[in-house]
């Protein structure tokens, strides 16, 4: 199945809108989680949400261009997934699609109780052309270390499927590992990865 159609009309239709806009207003982004994901290679999931990673400019503009679409709080104390988390962030609703924008400076993923720093230079991100639109994604490295930071099955999962899709540059995402304390994780998973395929 091709990539680009994991993603319904209107999740495309939302990812395009938001392109434009932060090109217009000259706001720093990535494209990051599920959808980044999707990007490099994980062709066996659903995307369940769109997320997004700014900096403090960029969540400030951002708050007030779509001061209509925040999802109410009820709805965010429902979501399993926050408490994966411990970052600034505002969870919009834009046509029916959850669009999560989150301030990357102050990023933390949370697993069994400890708290991982897990930024990224929003200057890094890569350009990818998909779904017929260019626009910014979380580096394939930088992903690696935040979905097993964050460790549910989903984002091991990810990881397994980027892995076998992608050259990775093994240096550098040792030395990152070790920089936000997740070396041993890697190596865990490379480890049960490559018996895996055996």
């Amino acid at each position: 199945m091709k990539s680009e159609n994991l993603l319904s009309k209107k999740q495309k239709e939302v990812l395009h809108k938001l392109v434009r806009l932060f090109r217009r207003e000259n706001i720093k982004y990535a494209i990051s989680g599920g959808l980044a994901s999707i990007i490099y290679g994980a062709s066996n999931r659903k995307l369940f949400d769109i997320d997004v990673l700014t900096n403090k400019r960029g969540i400030k503009k951002i708050t007030k261009l779509f001061k209509g679409y925040k999802v109410k709080e009820e709805i965010l104390n429902k979501r399993q997934d926050l408490k994966n988390f411990s970052v600034n962030f505002i969870a919009l609703d834009i046509n029916g699609v959850l669009v999560d924008i989150a301030e990357d400076e102050n990023a933390f993923a949370i697993n069994k109780g400890k708290k991982f720093r897990i930024p990224i230079k929003l200057k890094d991100a890569k350009e990818v052309i998909f779904t017929g639109i260019r626009f910014k994604v979380r580096p394939l490295e930088e992903l690696i270390i935040q979905r097993l930071a964050i460790g549910r099955v989903i984002d091991r999962k990810d990881v397994a499927a980027i892995m076998s899709s992608n050259k990775i540059d093994f240096g550098y995402l040792e030395k990152r590992a070790r920089e936000v304390k997740i070396w041993s994780k890697i190596r865990l998973f490379k480890i049960i990865n490559s018996y895996d395929k055996k």
